[in-house]
């Protein structure tokens, strides 16, 4: 039977109602149980402070709509959602939620940020995340590795650009200060290789530089090999001095030479070739040395 309480009324045992309707102020001390619909035109208060529930675990509400806050020292849920779509917060900017842990999957349609600039940390080095994944661009002041790092994975190019130095996409290394290798530098390609500097290629190795093809040293300009004071340039097979010109010349020995001066020694060997000295276009002759018998 549908009941109209239109003032102040105490009810001290369970009820069954089909309806109720209060427009004033009632005190219930046990149960309501009620077919229909409860109408309230104040607030609904506890007796007594933190120890009443709002259904149970057993018998649970099944929706709560509010259009204000909802005060709560704890939530447990096994599913939430908002109101409207894109209309609920979790939490203020004020009051603030503590922490959230999710066993699954976080879905946000906009940034995440920190609440404060350089405060806060995305994981920690004991509880780290597996994997990052982004299309953009991530900006970061300093990159640390713990373990070995692999910048790229084989599928796209890299370009490095700093306000320095660069490396383009294509492996154009350009601004580039000293190279140090722990192996064997490695040159390939079909162009010129062209290394310009005040002092050139300088080793304390005996075979600094060497080549398996032919090497070519010098332009338009003089060119010259130079040893120690006291040194000997070995040649193992041959010197060949060529020039379209007539006036190509071999100069062993100078103004500054003392001792075999400008000598030239020649060994036994079983070679058939022929040492020529010419002094104008018609003479050739071979000058014995007074140093040595071998030396001419």
């Amino acid at each position: 039977h549908k009941k109209l309480l239109s003032i102040s009324i105490s009810i001290v045992s369970s009820v069954f109602l089909v309806a109720l309707v209060v427009s004033a102020a009632t005190t219930i001390g046990t149960n309501i149980v009620t077919g229909g619909t409860v109408t309230v035109g104040s607030n609904v208060l506890s007796d007594a402070h933190n120890t009443d529930t709002l259904g149970t675990v057993a018998v649970a509400w099944h929706g709560v709509y509010t259009s204000g806050t909802i005060y709560a020292g704890s939530v447990s849920s096994t599913g939430m959602s908002g109101w409207k779509d894109n209309d609920s917060d979790l939490g203020s900017p004020a009051v603030a939620w503590k922490n959230i842990y999710a066993s699954g999957t976080i879905y946000v349609g906009t940034d995440v940020r920190p609440e404060k600039q350089n405060d806060a940390d995305l994981g920690t080095t004991a509880v780290a995340w597996n994997d990052v994944f982004t299309s953009g661009t991530v900006y970061a002041e300093t990159i640390k590795a713990h373990a070995a790092m692999a910048i790229g994975g084989g599928n796209e190019t890299v370009a490095i650009n700093s306000s320095d130095w660069d490396i383009s996409a294509t492996g154009v290394m350009s601004g580039i200060g000293n190279i140090t290798t722990d192996g064997a530098y490695t040159q390939s390609g079909t162009g010129a290789n062209t290394f310009t500097g005040d002092t050139g290629f300088i080793s304390a190795s005996s075979t600094a530089f060497s080549a398996q093809t032919d090497i070519f040293v010098g332009t338009t300009a003089t060119t010259t090999i130079k040893g120690g004071a006291s040194a000997t340039s070995t040649f193992t097979s041959g010197v060949e001095v060529t020039e379209a010109s007539a006036t190509s010349t071999l100069h062993i020995g100078g103004t500054g030479v003392t001792g075999a001066g400008g000598c030239i020694a020649l060994g036994a060997g079983t070679g058939a070739g022929i040492l020529y000295i010419s002094y104008d276009a018609t003479t050739q002759q071979l000058v014995t040395s007074t140093v040595a018998a071998t030396c001419y």
